[in-house]
């Protein structure tokens, strides 16, 4: 499962990419892609060496969305 899902997220990114390269778009969501990516790193490294999920899991899921929010404010008005 999880080798479709990084096929598919990599996909995706790529073709994104390939779009802004090729239409000469201006490049200003380096805030958003790498609080994504440090987002899909915790869940990621929390559960990859797991079969089944209990419950504590599903509320660390649920927190990383408020911090990346933060996380996102913070690089684009502080940083």
């Amino acid at each position: 499962v999880y080798g479709a899902v990084a096929m598919n997220n990599t996909m995706c990114l790529g073709l994104f990419l390939l779009v802004i390269w090729y239409r000469g778009l201006d490049w200003d969501f380096s805030s958003e892609v790498t609080t994504t990516m440090l987002s899909i790193l915790a869940l990621g490294t929390l559960v990859c060496f797991r079969d089944t999920f209990p419950l504590i899991h599903a509320f660390f899921s649920l927190g990383i969305y408020p911090v990346a929010i933060v996380l996102v404010y913070v690089l684009d008005n502080v940083v």
